[in-house]
């Protein structure tokens, strides 16, 4: 049996936290497996190891109450995932729902939740991504502590975790952040050098501004850690993605787009959409409606990361599934094949809620058989 070692920096700042929350001090995992400090192949190692990999919807959800969400056991969801051949979860959390009244540490419940999917996964051979969603950093706040406030978060987590599991655990540090170049690439350069004081071998994944999109990714370029993965989140066409998905407002408004790009299927221009980024989606909808167009994007970002020595993983992509099953299903063979042939592991978007792969007599699993079965390959 193996307990977490408590080393005396730790102590000092920890102790109150975790004295309230757990009493006695020693966690166990008795099978999780560690790897030595030296180990600087850790990250390749890890990536081979992904295959393919889906979110689930369920911690996020903060317009839902956290004793709602704590009583919902998604024990049988996961088994199920890992049953399909997925071998890797994401588990998209929002942080500031789940802190107690302080408003600084995590409530107890959030913490043996976590411990106990770990060892579910652990069990199943599914690596566990922990990412953390819905975060409040601005351009304006990023300088006058809430950097200090996510790190501080994140420290608990690490804290709780170090020592155990470096190849099933990974954490996302920021989920699609929206500000400026500069700001961003000073913030998670910050967290990354500051949590890897106090733990070498945890792989940090972390991605561009701009909602983690892949030319924002290009932009950040490497930061000097040897143990992260570098992420992009892709949705494009947006207008096809998220068509009719009611909190992106009228930019996804418009429906019944097809894929790939047919001109006597697409629907009429929305007289409302007139001189906005809507129009400007729908007429390039032709050149990036398909498959090829997918494949170049990949391609570059590919391309850029090998270069640059930035080991790759796509966090999140898919398709709504408000859309048509047959169009849904054409897009997601492109999108994997893409993946396929420039050997990108992804983590879809998401198991079973709005963008379902499957669930409510809606499945487009026979679409991802392939690329789930090649994945285990790469």
């Amino acid at each position: 049996m193996q307990s977490v070692i408590i080393n005396q920096y730790s102590v000092k700042v920890y102790r109150k936290v975790i004295l309230k929350f757990f009493g006695i001090i020693i966690f166990t995992f008795s099978t999780l497996s560690t790897f030595g400090a030296k180990d600087t192949s850790m990250v390749n190692k890890v990536l081979t190891q992904l295959g393919a990999g889906v979110n689930i919807s369920h911690f996020e959800q903060y317009w839902i109450s956290p004793d709602s969400i704590y009583k919902e056991n998604i024990t049988d969801k996961i088994k199920t995932i890992a049953d399909k051949g997925f071998k890797t979860i994401r588990l998209p959390i929002a942080f500031d729902l789940f802190l107690q009244p302080d408003g600084k540490n995590f409530q107890n419940d959030l913490i043996l939740k976590l411990k106990e999917i770990l060892t579910l996964t652990y069990s199943l051979q599914v690596k566990l991504i922990i990412t953390y969603h819905y975060g409040k950093l601005s351009d304006n706040n990023c300088e006058n502590g809430e950097v200090d406030r996510i790190i501080a978060m994140w420290k608990q987590l690490q804290y709780i975790f170090k020592g155990n599991a470096y190849d099933e655990l990974l954490f996302d540090l920021y989920n699609e952040p929206t500000l400026s170049e500069d700001k961003w690439k000073n913030s998670i350069t910050r967290m990354v050098t500051e949590l890897r004081q106090e733990d070498s071998q945890r792989i940090y994944i972390i991605g561009g501004t701009d909602y983690n999109s892949e030319n924002e990714l290009m932009t950040l370029d490497k930061i000097q850690d040897k143990n992260t993965i570098y992420t992009f989140h892709y949705y494009e066409p947006f207008i096809f993605t998220h068509q009719g998905a009611e909190w992106t407002g009228s930019r996804t408004k418009l429906t019944g787009l097809p894929f790939p790009y047919k001109r006597r299927k697409m629907p009429a221009m929305l007289a409302e959409a007139k001189g906005t980024d809507t129009e400007k989606d729908y007429l390039k909808y032709s050149t990036e409606a398909d498959g090829e167009y997918i494949r170049d994007r990949m391609r570059q970002l590919a391309s850029y990361c090998a270069v640059h020595k930035m080991p790759l993983l796509c966090t999140e992509s898919g398709v709504i599934k408000d859309v048509d099953n047959t169009y849904r299903k054409r897009y997601l063979k492109a999108l994997t094949s893409a993946f396929d042939e420039f050997k990108i592991h992804a983590v879809l978007w998401e198991y079973d809620q709005r963008f379902a792969i499957e669930g409510d007599n809606v499945s487009v699993m026979s679409a991802l058989k392939k690329w789930i079965r090649r994945s285990k390959k790469y």
